[in-house]
């Protein structure tokens, strides 16, 4: 049930009254999990130490863990300038002394060419490294090339442990292989796509705060649209135009980051069967109805993406959506007051606020080649076991003393990083143009060209039934 505004200002006196008795109880921004301090000395979060202490302990004799991988900042040295370094490096010695390793970065770890030499070694069974990092469109041609191991088979790895994310092995699973995890230790919250919005443009309009909206479960693609026309409505009669919202992504990015924000998957991936299209229901067809008014039907988008983080500086924008990285660009030189909030959620009842990540997340994989199995499967189990709970909450704490104006952006922060969203759309989506075409771009043509959503569907669900059995 789509929510009016008088619903809404009905909601902003509710608050204001609630106000008058006691403050909101919202989560501290920046809450750190309790430190524990190993034998040796290194500090770990507790809940990843207690992760860490369940693992069998073994002695590798000094062996060398060689990780190869296209972001050498996730095993780089101190004091670099990666947000999570420090907290990461902490991980790193806990695993080597606990197993008796040395973590290293393979030969050519950080160049472009890293993709390109960890296949060929791998085809020809050679034992380049122990464990690669890589994003997920060169995961996904890995394993389109079988140079990949099956994850399942590794010792010591327990892929329904919970420093793992369950998302992305689902996401990766078909059949009985996995080809690649993803989580903490993997996992760089400033690819996650958010909604930068500005303040003062919000009060003037006289609606709700955002941030209650958001911690009372109310922020999704209804409000969105209300407070957007509301701000609209309320300039322009003097020439000076605030828009509702804008990206300085194109459209069909945006598509993505809102299917994402619904927590719907374009495929099913259920253990045991090949990947298929199944979005053919109620509740997709619902929801390009509703996107298709977002993206193309309101009045309110401000369409020159390239231009919009200049038009959001300039205090002519409510909503800009772009991943949180991109920080700096929007806020660094506004005179205004601003903040973040997720994305909106599709309806008020869904239960959780999904966030999309960029394209170039990452992933982790075993190439075919590694010698040592266990050695293998022990310290990566290790790593993501020790980072476990540790990147959002590090994240934030640098975050928040780095950008975030106060702590409710940082709770909002917190809400958006915390859930991120896998797809096997993923695995598959960035590599084949016509496996492109029977997931993201299908729902972009359907949203933006009026096309015929079941025709495409059957046309591009063969095709994608096509290439997977030819894949694997």
């Amino acid at each position: 049930m789509k929510i009016t505004v008088a619903m809404l200002l009905l909601f902003a006196l509710t608050f204001a009254l609630f106000a008058c008795v006691r403050e909101p109880e919202l989560p501290p921004a920046t809450e750190t999990p309790a430190i524990t301090e190993t034998e040796t000395g290194v500090l770990l979060p507790s809940a990843a130490q207690k992760q860490l202490d369940s693992l069998r302990p073994m002695d590798f004799g000094g062996a060398k863990f060689r990780v190869a991988t296209d972001d050498a900042a996730l095993l780089m040295p101190p004091n670099s300038a990666s947000l999570l370094n420090q907290r990461l490096y902490e991980r790193n010695r806990a695993v080597e002394e606990k197993y008796n390793v040395t973590l290293t970065l393979a030969d050519e770890s950080g160049m472009p060419t890293i993709y390109e030499r960890i296949r060929t070694e791998a085809l020809a069974g050679a034992s380049y490294c122990e464990l690669a990092l890589l994003k997920t469109e060169k995961i996904q041609m890995l394993a389109a090339d079988e140079a990949l191991l099956n994850l399942r088979t590794v010792p010591y790895m327990d892929l329904s442990a919970p420093y793992y994310f369950a998302d992305s092995v689902h996401a990766t699973t078909f059949g009985d292989m996995t080809y690649a995890v993803a989580g903490d230790f993997t996992y760089d919250p400033s690819t996650v796509f958010v909604t930068y919005f500005n303040l003062d443009l919000v009060q003037s309009a006289s609606l709700p705060d955002l941030y209650e909206m958001v911690a009372k479960g109310q922020w999704d693609y209804d409000t969105f649209l209300l407070y957007c026309e509301e701000v609209y409505s309320k300039n322009g009669s003097d020439g000076w135009r605030a828009y509702g919202y804008s990206s300085p992504y194109p459209r069909e990015t945006l598509s993505r980051v809102l299917w994402a924000s619904s927590g719907e998957r374009y495929l099913t991936n259920d253990y045991g069967t090949r990947p298929a299209l199944d979005y053919y229901n109620d509740r997709t067809l619902d929801w390009l109805d509703f996107t298709k008014d977002i993206l193309f039907g309101s009045q309110t988008y401000y369409f020159n993406y390239l231009n919009s983080p200049e038009i959001f500086s300039q205090g002519r924008l409510l909503f800009c959506i772009a991943p949180l990285s991109e920080i700096e660009s929007f806020t660094s030189d506004v005179e205004f007051h601003w903040g973040i909030v997720p994305i909106p959620k599709y309806e008020i009842n869904q239960q959780n606020t999904y966030s999309y990540l960029s394209d170039d997340q990452q992933m982790a994989c075993i190439p075919i080649g590694a010698p040592d199995l266990a050695l293998s499967g022990a310290i990566t189990a290790a790593l993501f076991a020790s980072s476990y709970q540790t990147a959002v909450s590090r994240f934030l704490t640098q975050f928040m003393n780095l950008h975030l104006p106060d702590e409710s952006c940082g709770y909002a922060v917190k809400n958006a990083v915390s859930q991120p969203y896998y797809d096997a759309a993923f695995f598959f989506g960035r590599v084949y143009v016509p496996v492109s075409a029977a997931t993201y771009t299908l729902t972009y043509r359907v949203i933006s060209a009026d096309d015929d959503f079941d025709e495409l569907y059957r046309r591009n669900s063969r095709q994608f039934d096509l290439l997977i059995n030819n894949m694997f």
